[in-house]
């Protein structure tokens, strides 16, 4: 059981199943049954209740895919029978003609830094994100539950984060700090020096940018 998992104690529902999917099974496309699996065995490792709704599991799960990802957020595109691919996070509400103003995010908890310190390590989880919104205000709303709140060590503002979150993921895999064995994409074995010199340096590099 994972104390830090927000839904801990929490009797299943398509809700959780939504949230869930994007942050298992973005950028794969997959048969709802292995959606499905993937997604409920991890609620209930992590400490989640039992789905305890009227509806089956299925119908739960159909009610994710179609009315929450689908319908509403556009997330869902079954291209095949049978399959669905998961595109990412909710496009945003503002007029798609006009730049939105985003930015890519890293921040940990305490208690992490503190366990590394205590072990002699100079590296410790931290979580590389994307909004579209207020970075402080999407970093509160991930850590709900949490005994603490988190630090949040940089904020590289830009007008395509999805792009730069990638690119930044894609580096650290490179370098092998990807944490392999954490649920989703977002967790990597840095500090803050590392975050900050990714910060002074995507962002050197959007000042240049701008004189082409």
């Amino acid at each position: 059981m994972n104390n830090q998992y927000k839904h801990a104690g929490e009797p299943f529902t398509a809700k959780i199943a939504a949230e869930l999917i994007l942050e298992l099974c973005k950028g794969e496309t997959l048969k709802k049954e292995k959606i499905r699996d993937r997604v409920y065995e991890h609620h209930e490792k992590q400490g989640g209740e039992k789905y305890e709704g009227s509806r089956t599991l299925n119908q739960c799960f159909n009610d994710a895919l179609n009315k929450d990802l689908k319908q509403k957020r556009g997330l869902a595109d079954n291209k095949n029978r049978g399959y669905w691919t998961i595109l990412g996070e909710p496009p945003s509400n503002d007029a798609p003609d006009e730049p939105i103003e985003g930015c890519v995010y890293i921040y940990y908890y305490p208690a992490y830094k503190e366990l590394a310190e205590l072990k002699g390590k100079d590296k410790w989880p931290c979580k590389i994100g994307r909004t579209e919104r207020d970075a402080e205000k999407r970093i509160k709303e991930q850590g709900t539950g949490m005994p603490e709140h988190a630090t949040q060590e940089v904020v590289i503002k830009t007008d395509d984060p999805n792009s730069l979150e990638q690119t930044i993921r894609s580096l650290l895999k490179r370098k092998g700090m990807h944490i392999q064995e954490a649920p989703g994409d977002e967790w990597y074995l840095i500090n803050s020096e590392i975050a900050k010199k990714v910060a002074e340096a995507f962002e050197d590099f959007q000042k240049k940018l701008d004189f082409i």
